[in-house]
């Protein structure tokens, strides 16, 4: 899996959203991508778990996308300086809640990122049963929808 942007992972209770999410994220070259994340795994480099730590992520990753924006050659040299990012967001419903207003511009924020990730190598897995739970901008922008099920055996 190489390509960046916006992934939404759905599927019902048990179907194996985000088992199968970080068995794809644990074969990704540890030397090349910064993996943050709200389920701790080992390999995790930046664990959060509340929704003020995942802001404060995504503020700063708005600022150094503004910030390389003004200026071409340090957009162009930070290419060499830092990792490939992956954010993944568990039950990204309790997060970015779709009937929840936006309060202090987060979504603006994560806007930014959202139409940005495929030029700054980042990709973004937002977890979620029902993803109509999910903030309109996020379902919008995604690139990519996997669906799990739960299969049944039979016995």
């Amino acid at each position: 899996m190489k390509l960046y942007g916006v992934y939404s992972v759905m599927g019902n209770f048990g179907s194996g959203k985000t088992f199968g999410t970080f068995l794809e994220v644990a074969q990704l070259d540890k030397e090349k991508n910064f993996i943050i994340a709200n389920v701790p795994y080992k390999f995790v480099d930046l664990f959060y778990s509340l929704p003020d730590e995942l802001y404060a992520i995504i503020e700063n990753l708005e600022k150094w996308i503004r910030a390389t924006n003004d200026d071409v050659e340090t957009y162009y040299l930070s290419q060499f300086d830092y990792k490939n990012i992956v954010l993944i967001v568990d039950e990204a419903h309790l997060y970015f809640n779709a009937r929840k207003r936006d309060k202090g511009g987060l979504m603006e924020r994560l806007d930014v990122i959202l139409t940005q990730c495929r030029k700054r190598n980042i990709k973004i897995f937002f977890i979620s049963q029902r993803m109509k739970r999910v903030d309109i901008n996020i379902r919008r922008m995604t690139d990519f929808v996997i669906r799990y099920k739960k299969r049944s055996i039979p016995i």
